[in-house]
């Protein structure tokens, strides 16, 4: 039970932290706001509300197993509240049980029927689920709710996307522009579906898909896209370099640490880079690499000069279509003699297109001029089947380059 808040923690008055702590939380500044409501906490001065937030700060900090615990109690203390069941089935989305954070957002549903993030949330958890006609139901519940719902617009248009309904979900792009025209993700999927060929995805759409995505991706990559390029690119090292050790490595994209686990015997050192903080988590859980970046792959290699010997990029340069400013920085960060090693979707067209998928291909000729212009020399390019995709396998190739 909270005390009121005119009493005092040493020499600070209660409502004064609690201010404080809100102030922090508004800024963006959640390590300083999670440390008071922890202290508010620890001296029974938390309700519901500074549970709440305190929950949020513990989120951002992606402290989710901490967070989870902190809703559940202020569920208990305000059990209705619709809001807290739908941040707690956020939270059970991201630690990947998706039968729990399902159940969390019907009880915020039924607690208010008017809630579109309910509504909206539940269809994000039948979208994983593969029941795609079901999640476009609650799509379009939530957007009968809020007509003006920008995200509701978004993720239909997805669902739909995915259900084959193009026509539809461009229609629903171009409605989500009209309401955020700052959705960089929207227009990157709009084009992809237009046939338009942008220079590269936005990083704020790769870095939420594999937010996203982060929770089943191995068992998703291995069970049900049968995919084994970090497998292949591994045998095609070890085979033309007749198991040399790289001393440094820059593995870029390396998502959970698949590529990493597959070349990390090739490596004295190497370093995994993401823009997806839900991907780095994963790998950091493996042991795998020596240091871990959030950062783009360009970003991240426009700081190195004559850093590593060896680049990798396994399925990672499929959210790039322009590729001039990567072999650009490649050829800067790469010792001299060093190898770059890539995993590419095959194009029909010259140099690059952007598929529906909302990936890029690109063709064999580009690869060659690139190669040229930036002085790399092609040691192999070995075709392979890259993953399956709709039960179809992706045809690809996979470079070495020095």
């Amino acid at each position: 039970m909270k005390n009121s808040k005119n009493t005092y923690i040493g020499d600070a008055r209660v409502s004064d932290l609690i201010e404080r702590a809100g102030i922090f939380h508004r800024q963006g500044k959640y390590t300083e706001a999670e440390d008071i409501y922890r202290m508010l906490d620890t001296f029974a001065q938390a309700g519901p509300e500074e549970l709440y937030l305190y929950g949020d700060c513990l989120f951002e900090n992606r402290k989710f197993k901490e967070a989870e615990i902190t809703f559940r109690r202020c569920i208990m203390l305000k059990p209705s509240w619709s809001d807290a069941y739908c941040f707690l089935g956020n939270i059970l989305y991201q630690l990947g049980r998706l039968d729990d954070a399902e159940k969390s957002f019907r009880s915020a549903l039924k607690s208010d029927p008017a809630s579109r993030l309910a509504s909206n949330n539940i269809g994000n958890v039948l979208r994983d689920k593969g029941l795609l006609n079901d999640a476009i139901k609650f799509y379009r519940k939530a957007l009968k709710i809020d007509p003006e719902f920008a995200d509701g617009y978004y993720n239909l248009a997805n669902a739909l996307r995915e259900n084959g309904k193009i026509s539809e979900a461009l229609q629903l792009y171009i409605k989500c522009l009209e309401l955020d025209p700052s959705n960089s993700s929207a227009f990157h999927l709009h084009a992809a579906l237009s046939g338009k060929a942008t220079a590269k995805a936005p990083d704020r759409y790769v870095e939420e898909l594999f937010d996203e995505y982060s929770h089943s991706f191995d068992t998703d990559l291995a069970e049900v896209l049968e995919y084994s390029t970090p497998e292949k690119l591994f045998e095609i090292l070890a085979r033309t370099f007749h198991g040399k050790i790289f001393e440094n490595a820059a593995d870029l994209g390396c998502g959970t640490g698949l590529s990493g686990e597959a070349i990390r015997p090739l490596c004295k050192k190497i370093a995994g880079i993401d823009l997806s903080a839900g991907m780095l988590e994963k790998a950091s859980s493996k042991m795998i690499y020596d240091s871990l970046h959030k950062s783009g792959i360009n970003e991240f290699l426009q700081e190195r000069e004559h850093e590593f010997d060896l680049i990798t990029a396994a399925d990672s340069l499929i959210y790039s279509g322009d590729l001039n400013d990567f072999f650009r920085h490649s050829r800067t960060a790469l010792k001299p003699g060093g190898i770059l090693a890539f995993s590419l979707e095959i194009a029909s067209g010259h140099p690059y297109e952007l598929g529906e998928s909302g990936r890029y291909r690109h063709s064999s000729g580009y690869l060659e001029e690139l190669a040229g212009k930036f002085s790399f020399t092609i040691l192999a390019a070995e075709k392979t089947k890259l993953r399956k995709e709709f039960g179809c396998w992706v045809e690809g190739i996979i470079y070495l380059m020095k």
